[in-house]
């Protein structure tokens, strides 16, 4: 697997979209149901729905975020190593030399 995959929250039109047929599907439901609460219902299936949202992509993110954050550790650490090695080599050679 090259890179890391991110998740995004939806953009502003296809919440807006979203919302829009939501509000539709209520007022349909309205039409056959006269005791229908649309207001209620309606604001908690788009409450629902955002932080569903809102959730599964700040837990994808923030996994994507451990894991880089540990690779970078990683490379970190075995840079440091590579530098140490060069310095004994170089050390040896100097040494070695006269």
């Amino acid at each position: 697997m090259v890179g890391f995959k991110y998740y995004y929250l939806p953009e502003s039109d296809e919440i807006r979209k979203y919302f829009n047929e939501l509000q539709s599907h209520y007022k349909n439901q309205k039409k056959l149901d006269a005791s229908f609460d649309i207001t209620e219902e309606f604001s908690n299936d788009f409450r629902e729905f955002y932080i569903d949202i809102y959730c599964k992509t700040g837990t994808l993110n923030t996994r994507n975020n451990v894991r880089k954050s540990y690779f970078m550790h990683l490379a970190t650490y075995a840079l440091g190593l590579a530098w140490f090695n060069i310095l004994i080599c170089l050390f040896i050679f100097i040494i070695t030399r006269k």
